[in-house]
């Protein structure tokens, strides 16, 4: 799987810092979901309701996921596909022609710093990797003498 865990910045934090404690704001405000097989492309954005976007009428403090065409290289309709609020999820089946699902999954929004922690996943959310199989035990065609316990002095 190829995935993404961690927090998503609504716009409003784009190139935004923290002088006060010298940090500036690395989270990604956008993630591209880029399909090679499909005209279609999904972008996961997170809508703060807060400063110039104080005014949003739809989807405020939501991550919204948008299907699109076009690559941004010419104009193209989009549609907005899902709202998610937190514990919300949204998948996308046979993502990239694929039989593999794409899930976008929301365990937290934090209208404090306008972000939200996303999980984003190709194929299973979560799932961890096969375990390794037990190696095979080492065995000689001859018994091999163990050495005997000499007396200490």
């Amino acid at each position: 799987t190829r995935d993404y865990v961690g927090q998503l910045s609504g716009i409003i934090n784009y190139n935004s810092a923290d002088v006060t404690n010298n940090l500036s704001n690395t989270n990604p405000i956008l993630i591209k979901l880029n399909q090679n097989q499909s005209p279609d492309d999904y972008y996961i954005t997170y809508n703060a309701k807060a400063s110039f976007n104080s005014g949003t009428m739809e989807g405020g403090n939501q991550v919204m996921v948008v299907r699109a065409r076009g690559e941004g290289n010419r104009p193209a309709k989009s549609e907005l596909v899902a709202k998610l609020s937190a514990l919300g999820s949204y998948t996308i089946t046979g993502f990239d022609g694929t039989q593999d699902s794409a899930t976008i999954e929301v365990s937290a929004i934090d209208i404090s710093i306008f972000s939200a922690t996303v999980q984003i996943c190709i194929g299973e959310c979560g799932s961890p990797p096969a375990p390794t199989p037990p190696p095979a035990p080492f065995q000689t065609s001859t018994p091999t003498p163990s050495a005997s316990p000499s007396p200490s002095p």
